[in-house]
């Protein structure tokens, strides 16, 4: 869905604050992946008092995922923001979305070379998302756990996660999931020196 046409809907629910509340995520995502992480971290402060009026405690958590997520790809993470969604999935249980707290967790540690405590973290995930059969929620946690595997130099366990992505990705289709899974496949060969290995198209 478009931004205009999130916008408006967002707008039209005033009626609905769980309505306003669930579009809040969507504008989140659609503002990172169009202006950035900065915009995403805005637009997600000026909206959370809808989510919080909103009364969800699954939508909070997801939200507060977001927001985490967003401000570990920005300039800087609000302390006690990651640590309450934590809190909170560990109250409500597994979480169906890509950026869970569990995640952000991980990637933090992972950017703090805290390797093996962030590779519990990405496991945790991993397996919660192959549990709920979230096959992109698994395709995301592999991808982060390949490249904490490469950050730690255990180039037999990146080799390992990137052919399980690569193999998940030619079972769900290279089309949707490929991109991904074909460059990490190919990075971990160019640490690797495996500069010739095909890639598939």
């Amino acid at each position: 869905m478009s931004e205009r046409l999130l916008e408006q809907a967002f707008v039209e629910a005033e009626s609905d604050p769980h309505l306003r509340a669930e579009i809040v995520i969507p504008r989140v995502l659609t503002a990172f992946l169009r202006h950035g992480p900065a915009a995403a971290v805005k637009l997600a402060r000026n909206s959370a008092s809808v989510v919080e009026d909103s009364g969800d405690l699954v939508l909070l958590t997801k939200f507060l995922a977001q927001l985490s997520f967003s401000e570990l790809c920005a300039d800087g993470v609000t302390p006690g923001v990651l640590e309450r969604a934590l809190q909170l999935e560990r109250q409500v249980g597994p979480i169906p979305a890509q950026n869970t707290p569990t995640l952000v967790e991980g990637l933090r540690l992972m950017y703090a070379d805290e390797h093996e405590p962030s590779h519990q973290a990405l496991q945790r995930e991993f397996e919660a998302a192959v549990a709920r059969g979230d096959e992109s929620a698994q395709d995301n946690a592999l991808l982060f756990l390949t490249e904490l595997a490469c950050r730690a130099g255990d180039w037999g366990r990146a080799d390992e996660y990137a052919e399980a992505m690569l193999q998940a990705g030619e079972r769900w289709g290279l089309e949707f999931e490929g991109s991904a899974a074909l460059w990490i496949r190919g990075l971990v060969d160019a640490y690797l020196g495996r500069l010739d290995r095909p890639c598939a198209a």
